[in-house]
């Protein structure tokens, strides 16, 4: 057992890997402006993913990582539920919730022509709720697509959402089970019925076929969050930072931190915010969604981390040690185009490696450029410059070009104004919640 112990924990190691590049690499590609004369090529994987999608099962099931009796009697009696739990592997809280039996299976169907959606089950909590659902099809078939999610009341009142993400796309006859996350602003207590409404197409025996389902089912919750009012203030080189509360949901854990009125910056984030655990288990940011709400407008953010709600460790700190800040004064660079040179930029941070009269390409080190980006280009005047087009390359690990083509030739110097110029402040700070 324990060469099987050790094999299953290599086979994880490279899931993981493979599985945080694939997802860099989607982020990269998305995170460009808009592709105009130069391409990338794509990074190709050759990956055994019957193989790997096994392994990552046994994972679950004989626990390289902790996995209790509840957890795996729970995935033998919900058909299916081995692939609810692919969908959220990575996720501590999630996959505690399933282990604490906070799962509500529903298996509800609704067949539309030759199209069948199903909603399998259910995580909730009084502010947000994880729909695991599949489609099927009859007949020869190909092509199926899950699209337009609407989630509701069951009564059919709207649910402000603070925040909506799922997994919708083409569906493989092997790989059907998709996920939808919703958090809304106001809450759900008190509120048991819902629907969901979305739209499921596909080629069925040579014909495209589009149909609209809409599936009401009962989910009531019982378990309600957990509160620290924390309210310490932290001093992190000259800028002060307000931790105002933490607040432990079965789904995710809210940290609310207000920015002092008298800074000189404004905060973006917190770099390695965790929660620890008296054991030394730790509770991190979420990977695959939302993990942050609110902003400089507000003076405060919210951030999400992964649940600990069902594990409830003895002790809970609170740890950060890198805050992003941004400088309103910094927030530009000046390039002349006819002399081909940067006039000014915050800090050494990019290098001109082109200009002319309507053009420039900029090459920006990789710790900055990951969070900084063009909002606006004026003219020595103060006029804002349209752009032709805006490429970015920018790769996995390493540098990123940006290069800029104008609507028209600009004389004299540019001025280009970032959405966000990156600065950070650092200190390790320990909050005992508990």
């Amino acid at each position: 057992m324990k060469k099987l112990d050790q094999e299953i924990n290599e086979w994880k190691k490279r899931y993981d890997k493979i599985h945080m590049e694939e997802a860099r690499l989607e982020d990269a590609v998305e995170f460009g402006f808009h592709q105009a004369t130069k391409q990338q090529p794509k990074r190709k994987y050759k990956v055994m993913w019957p193989v790997l999608s096994a392994i990552a099962v046994l994972l679950l099931f004989f626990g390289s990582v902790r996995v209790s009796p509840a957890f795996a009697e729970k995935i033998s009696q919900v058909p299916g539920m081995e692939k609810i739990v692919q969908l959220i592997q990575g996720d501590q809280g999630k996959r505690a919730a399933i282990d604490a039996n906070h799962f509500q299976p529903l298996g509800i169907t609704q067949q539309k022509g030759d199209l069948t959606l199903t909603v399998e089950g259910v995580i909730r909590d009084n502010y947000g709720m994880v729909i695991f659902y599949s489609l099927e099809a009859e007949g020869d078939h190909r092509n199926l697509l899950l699209k337009n999610p609407m989630f509701t009341a069951g009564n059919g009142d709207e649910l402000p959402a603070s925040s909506v993400s799922y997994s919708g796309g083409h569906v493989k006859e092997n790989d059907n089970m998709r996920m939808m996350e919703v958090y809304t602003q106001d809450g759900m207590k008190g509120i048991e019925d819902f629907r969901l409404a979305m739209e499921g197409s596909g080629i069925i025996d040579g014909s495209f076929v589009s149909e609209e389902f809409s599936i009401t089912f009962e989910a009531p919750n019982e378990a309600e969050s957990k509160e620290y009012q924390v309210d310490e203030t932290v001093s992190i080189e000259g800028e002060q930072f307000i931790v105002e509360s933490v607040t432990v949901h079965p789904l995710r854990t809210a940290i609310k931190v207000r920015e002092h009125p008298d800074n000189q910056t404004e905060m973006l984030s917190i770099e390695d915010l965790e929660l620890r655990g008296e054991d030394g288990e730790v509770w991190t940011s979420i990977s695959n969604g939302v993990s942050a709400t609110g902003g400089p407008e507000n003076d405060a953010i919210t951030f999400y981390l992964q649940s600990n709600y069902f594990e409830d460790p003895k002790s809970l700190t609170l740890a950060f040690s890198k805050v992003m800040v941004v400088n309103p004064e910094k927030e530009y660079m000046e390039i002349d185009l006819e002399q081909e040179e940067i006039i000014y930029q915050p800090s050494d941070f990019a290098e001109l490696t082109y200009a002319s009269e309507a053009t420039f390409e900029v090459v920006m080190d990789e710790e900055v450029a990951e969070s900084i980006g063009f909002s606006s280009i004026k003219d020595q005047y103060g006029d804002s410059l349209d752009m032709a087009s805006q490429q970015t390359e920018m790769s996995m690990e390493g540098p990123k070009t940006i290069y800029t083509q104008l609507d028209e030739e600009a004389e004299g110097p540019v001025r280009i104004e970032f959405s966000r110029y990156p600065e950070w402040v650092e200190k390790e700070v320990e909050i005992n919640l508990k």
